[in-house]
Order: structure tokens, then C-alpha cells, then sequence
């Protein structure tokens, strides 16, 4: 009786155990499969990272992988890499719509100048992308907020993969929040430095560089301005009222690290 209970309980745990691998293996199939379809239900279209600093991304619809788009002039050139050249007969017919099959491309007008125009998956209207700030305009209105969470599912195109590193710094005239940050020696990072909308005495504030005390940016009241830096030693911003010799009681480090 004792050896046939043995075989049952022996039975019993291999059969949990098969359970729940399979439970696992389920959950993994399924997060792989939930992945899939937000990169299927997302080609085409632009996202922007609203947990983060607002960077944009382009799913790309021939294969699923987000493309970083960065700066206006790298997202012109990226989605002239991107582009899919068609006529000028071709355009004229379609009108200000495009295909079904062209929802989310990019297409090249190689008749007409290489003229740029981006087809907006949620109606197939044409924009055009002029310029590349007017390319990046176009496409920050047609963006769509995505959680840091579920664009981490998305695989990224490394070919256009984000190079930098980002940084938010928040102030006004009582203090920055963070007060410093660490960045990689040689490194290009970009700084988002976002002037809140309350606590200035005055219109904005102007930062400069410990040492030689150089002007980095004047930035206004509510403003977000944007620096890149690639420093190799350490150093502190000093902020000042605009126009004046006023220094604030606070300053911002820039921490070098190998």
C-alpha cells in the first residue's frame, strides 16, 4: 500500500510540475504574442514617450521596428532613408489620400524634388514635410503618447537606435530639481532644462559655466530649451537673472565619469 501511495504522490507532483511550465510557458507565449500586436497595431504611426522627454519614435510598417527620430534633422533624414519613391501620375491620382496599402509610409515624390510627404495611418491624408522642422512639427502633432512600459515591447531598428543619452532638469529661482547629474566622459547627452511656470521673480534666467563663466542658454519663464554636451571634465551651471550681474543661491553639476 505504501509503494502504491508513493507512485500516485510521485504521480501527482510530476503532473503539477508539467502544469506549470505549461502555465509559464503560456505567459510567456502570451506576452510575446500581447508584443506582437502593439508593434502590428502601431506600424506607421509616430509615438511619443510621455513618461520621459517627449521623444519620438516611427514604427516602421514593413517591419514592425521603431525607428528613434531625435533631432528635426535626424528625423528628415531618417524618413528619407525610409521613403518609398512614387510618381508624380501616381500622387496626382490618389488626390490628398493615399492607398489603404500606404498607411504610415513615407513617400518620396522623385519627380517633383524628392518632395516628402507622410501618410497618416488614421485617415491616409498626405502631410507634407518641407522642411526638417517643419517635418518634425508634422510629425509631434500626429504623435501618439506611448508608456516607457509598452514601447519596451516594441523592437528597436538598431541602424536608428537612440545614440544619447537624456536628461530633464527643472527650476526656478529657488532651486533646480535633480541639482546634478552624472554623465559618460566624451558622451554626447542632451539636456531638456524646463523653466517651471511659478516661482521666478523675474522674466527667465540666464546659465553659465563654471571657470570661464561662459553663457550656455537664456531660457524664459515656462520655457524648454534643449542643450547637447559632450563634456570631458567636470563642471557647474551657475544661473543668474537675465541681464544682470545677479547670481541665485544654487547651482547645477555636471558629474564626469568614466
Amino acid at each position: 500500500m505504501i509503494i502504491i501511495k508513493l507512485n500516485i504522490m510521485k504521480k501527482s507532483i510530476k503532473a503539477t510540475f508539467i502544469l506549470l511550465f505549461a502555465a509559464f510557458g503560456l505567459l510567456h507565449f502570451g506576452q510575446a504574442e500581447a508584443a506582437t500586436s502593439l508593434a502590428e497595431k502601431l506600424k506607421g504611426k509616430i509615438l511619443l514617450q510621455v513618461e520621459s522627454n517627449g521623444e519620438a519614435w516611427y514604427i516602421n510598417p514593413v517591419d514592425g521596428k521603431r525607428v528613434y527620430l531625435g533631432t528635426p534633422d535626424d528625423a528628415f533624414r531618417v524618413m528619407r532613408e525610409l521613403g518609398l519613391g512614387v510618381s508624380n501620375s501616381d500622387f496626382s491620382r490618389w488626390g490628398n489620400y493615399a492607398p489603404l496599402n500606404l498607411r504610415g509610409r513615407i513617400l518620396i515624390k522623385v519627380e517633383d524634388k524628392g518632395k516628402a510627404y507622410y501618410v497618416n495611418p488614421a485617415d491616409r491624408k498626405l502631410n507634407y514635410l518641407g522642411r526638417p522642422a517643419d517635418a518634425f512639427q508634422v510629425m509631434r502633432k500626429l504623435g501618439l503618447g506611448i508608456t516607457n512600459a509598452n514601447l519596451n515591447t516594441i523592437e528597436i531598428n538598431s541602424k536608428y537606435a537612440l545614440t544619447y543619452d537624456l536628461y530633464m532638469i527643472e527650476f526656478n529661482d529657488s532651486g533646480a530639481i535633480p541639482a546634478s547629474i552624472t554623465v559618460k566622459k566624451g558622451k554626447s547627452s542632451v539636456i531638456s532644462f524646463k523653466a517651471k511656470n511659478s516661482g521666478f521673480s523675474r522674466n527667465g534666467l540666464d546659465f553659465k559655466a563654471s571657470g570661464n563663466m561662459s553663457s550656455i542658454l537664456e531660457i524664459k519663464t515656462g520655457e524648454t530649451r534643449k542643450v547637447t554636451i559632450a563634456p570631458v571634465v567636470s563642471y557647474s551651471l551657475t544661473p543668474f537673472y537675465m541681464g544682470t550681474n545677479i547670481k541665485l543661491p544654487y547651482q547645477i553639476d555636471i558629474n564626469v565619469v568614466e
